[in-house]
């Protein structure tokens, strides 16, 4: 384990365009896709699974904050700026959350947009273990690519804990923003099939561009590192 924390010898290494973790992506983000097309998943599942997706996103933050190897300082450094990245992202997670339940509840006639968001989710008519397991599908996908990219390869490991704080926001508005619009549009039309299907498959494309544009990041220093 200390080897893997330690700097990574792979650092430098060309990667292949399509590699293990994006075509993991591309399987756990499909996951969601059938429970749209075969199990009756409507927008606001999807927007509940993207939204604890993004709390794993911030888990697999904090881990790599704590395993970078940019810090010159002290630890205790490091270990501040994780504590606060916890408390900021994880209250812009409960806003973020808040704001998908008030989403989902101003589609439907009540005075309390976010009481009611939170009744109809309550009342999905959706199998919890399906939402279990696709879930843990989006863990071990976050998990894997901080192993194999952050761990093993190396990519963006050469960077402090104060850049790597930022990284999962661009990620939060640029995905979000575009999601929560498609979402709302299907919420309002009924939620129909085709209209949640594209709004999955939009989500991918987007999780793609972000995965690709993370790895270059990344990647940035590693010739410097490698010398």
């Amino acid at each position: 384990m200390k080897r893997l924390i330690s700097q990574s010898p792979n650092a430098a290494a060309p990667l292949a365009v399509w590699d293990q973790s994006a075509w993991l992506l591309i399987a756990v983000n499909l996951v969601p896709l059938l429970g749209v097309l075969f199990l009756g998943w409507g927008a606001g599942v999807v927007l509940g699974l993207y939204w604890a997706e993004n709390v794993v996103v911030g888990m697999v933050t904090l881990l790599k904050m704590l395993t970078c190897t940019g810090d010159a300082g002290p630890w205790w450094k490091r270990l501040g700026h994780a504590a606060f990245f916890a408390v900021h992202y994880g209250a812009f997670a409960v806003g973020h959350g808040l704001a998908l339940l008030f989403l989902i509840g101003l589609t439907r006639d009540s005075a309390d947009p976010v009481e009611s968001g939170v009744r109809a989710v309550e009342s999905a008519p959706v199998n919890p273990w399906w939402l279990g397991l696709t879930l843990a599908g989006m863990a071990v996908s976050q998990l894997y690519d901080y192993f194999d990219q952050f761990l093993v390869r190396g990519i963006g490991r050469d960077k402090d804990a104060a850049s790597i704080m930022f990284q999962p926001y661009p990620r939060l508005v640029v995905l979000h923003v575009s999601i929560v619009l498609g979402a709302f549009l299907c919420l309002r039309a009924g939620s129909p099939t085709p209209a949640v299907a594209l709004l999955v498959l939009l989500k991918t494309g987007l999780d793609l561009t972000l995965h690709y544009g993370r790895r270059a990041w990344g990647r940035a220093a590693a010739p410097m590192q490698a010398e």
